[in-house]
């Protein structure tokens, strides 16, 4: 799937979410929402022993539709950093050790979950939500550090799987800031589903602390 063709489809979805703006109303929320992320990769062994966990990051859009007072469907567009991080043991290009090494292996990714979300409580409420999410891999980068070696960045995204799949499970709570303003936090997992390479098995997945601002319609 390419670029454009995922974003289509995103637009698609979005659209019949809006599209019940116009037989109902006061059932449709829009907002932002923002996290940092704890991100980790599975799969072969070697990435499982020599890869830990690395701080990652997301951002975007949320909709959501409630059909009542308990459920809802939910979905957002969203900027996702992603990966793992190497430490000790790098050379430089001519064999030399990089005192204090750092690799960061980081994938970049446009993601879209199609959420059901069950809510519970009244003024204040809590959360659970889960379902599928879709994403599209934007760029993937190795960054290389250390402390006597100049940091050095290289691209290869080409040599990675576009898509990317998973399972997405969260909970949290919605807290009215007025009628019409809400405030969110949430603790949701994603679990990678397909390999970010063709034929070796390595699996991106992250566990995220959103926070979100959404205004009802």
């Amino acid at each position: 799937m390419s670029h454009k063709s995922f974003l289509f489809l995103s637009i698609a979805i979005l659209f019949l979410f809006c599209n019940q703006l116009i037989a109902q109303t006061n059932k449709f929320e829009i907002g932002v929402e923002a996290s940092p992320s704890f991100t980790f990769l599975k799969g072969r062994d070697f990435i499982e022993k020599f890869y830990t966990g690395t701080l990652g990051y997301s951002g975007g859009i949320s909709f959501q539709y409630n059909f009542g007072k308990k459920v809802a469907l939910r979905s957002n567009i969203s900027y996702e950093r992603k990966g793992g991080a190497h430490y000790g043991g790098l050379t430089d290009n001519y064999g030399a050790s990089i005192e204090n090494s750092s690799l960061n292996y980081n994938f970049n990714y446009l993601t879209l979950p199609i959420l059901v979300r069950f809510s519970f409580g009244n003024k204040v409420k809590y959360f659970i939500n889960g379902g599928p999410y879709l994403g599209y891999l934007l760029s993937q980068t190795f960054v290389i550090k250390g402390d006597n070696y100049k940091t050095n960045t290289i691209e290869n995204t080409s040599s990675y799987n576009s898509l990317d799949a998973g399972i997405s499970l969260g909970t949290g709570l919605q807290y009215p800031i007025n009628e019409k303003l809400y405030f969110s936090s949430e603790i949701r997992g994603n679990l990678g589903l397909l390999s970010t390479l063709p034929k070796v098995d390595t699996k991106v997945n992250s566990v995220n602390l959103l926070l979100g601002i959404a205004y009802r319609l």
